[in-house]
């Protein structure tokens, strides 16, 4: 499997590569610069990178998609979906085979709008659906960790999905955001089966979102988890979503990220089984 880390944290794709990370996640946040400009200008901002990507050898395998979504009117929600689909072309022109999204999560969320986020979370994976399809973009649901939220549980998340039953719409899991359910290590993976195509790899104990790098600080049963992404066939990239420290002294920034590395091939269990 390759290794890879969302890309904030890089100054560039040869230095991901440097520390040996393969893949990465790309942020495509915002609303702008997608929603309002053409096609031929984002084809001008983002083949640069990707051809920046090549260079290093590092795949951009992963997009993560326009945040927020706390969107409710049926406006904003024109708007949003303008936008992402805009995006989803970006993440072409990467070169990425996944669209991570969150789930619509409208204003003054309480058990009466739990049937409106979840129909118009519905209604935008079928939309994007089919703009990546030809791209052979995958558009990935991630799980999340607000206990408020319906659709926050991987179960959730997973039972969607598979009622769109769409081969492009997939689920992208995310540890963290699982284990606030006290979901265990192999159940996560498990509850995606082979609709898991992408993940954000980062732990915790279950009551703030820490994204602590796997073993430092949380309970996920890792070897669990491991284990569980053989049996159900998972070969994308153990993509971790973690940080390198702000405070961290500048001449530790190559062990930090070689920690993180080395950490994330553990969990390939094509190596561990080596």
């Amino acid at each position: 499997m390759k290794i890879g880390k969302e890309y904030a944290d890089f100054k560039s794709f040869a230095e991901a590569k440097e520390y040996g990370f393969d893949a990465v996640d790309y942020p495509l946040c915002d609303l702008e610069p997608y929603y309002s400009a053409d096609f031929e200008t984002l084809k001008e901002k983002f083949a640069p990178i990707r051809a920046e990507a090549d260079a290093a050898g590092v795949e951009i395998y992963q997009v993560h998609g326009t945040w927020p979504t706390d969107d409710k009117t049926p406006e904003s929600c024109e708007k949003m979906v303008a936008s992402m689909k805009k995006a989803i072309y970006c993440a072409h022109i990467l070169g990425a085979k996944c669209y991570v999204i969150h789930p619509a999560m409208p204003a003054g969320w309480g058990d009466d709008d739990a049937p409106l986020a979840r129909r118009l979370t519905k209604e935008r994976l079928i939309a994007l659906a089919d703009v990546a399809e030809p791209y052979g973009i995958n558009v990935c649901l991630e799980n999340m960790p607000f206990k408020a939220h319906k659709l926050s549980p991987i179960s959730e998340v997973a039972d969607l999905v598979r009622e769109i039953d769409r081969d492009n719409v997939k689920i992208c899991l995310d540890t963290g955001h699982a284990n606030f359910y006290g979901t265990k290590g192999d159940e996560m993976v498990l509850a995606c089966g082979d609709k898991l195509a992408c993940l954000h790899v980062h732990d915790n104990y279950g009551y703030w979102d820490f994204h602590s790098i796997p073993y430092t600080r949380g309970n996920i049963d890792w070897a669990a988890f491991r284990s569980a992404l053989k049996e159900v066939g998972y070969t994308g990239p153990i993509m971790l979503e973690t940080s390198v420290m702000h405070n961290i002294p500048s001449t530790m920034r190559a062990l930090a990220f070689k920690l993180m590395y080395e950490v994330a091939a553990d969990l390939d269990y094509e190596r561990k089984s080596e």
